[in-house]
């Protein structure tokens, strides 16, 4: 086995790892989020009142 394929499972696992601690959630992530991913909704929409 090279280096590369060591490696890169070594860093799934921390990644994955870092998934599990806790993070503070800041006014953001209760306010910004949902209002970015009604905006991204509303713009991926079809535009039906043009036809």
């Amino acid at each position: 086995m090279d280096k590369v394929s060591i490696i890169i499972p070594l860093v799934v696992v921390l990644l994955i790892f870092r998934q599990f601690i806790p993070k503070e959630v800041n006014r953001f992530d209760l306010i910004g989020l949902p209002i970015l991913g009604l905006i991204k909704t509303y713009s991926g929409l079809p535009i039906t009142w043009m036809l």
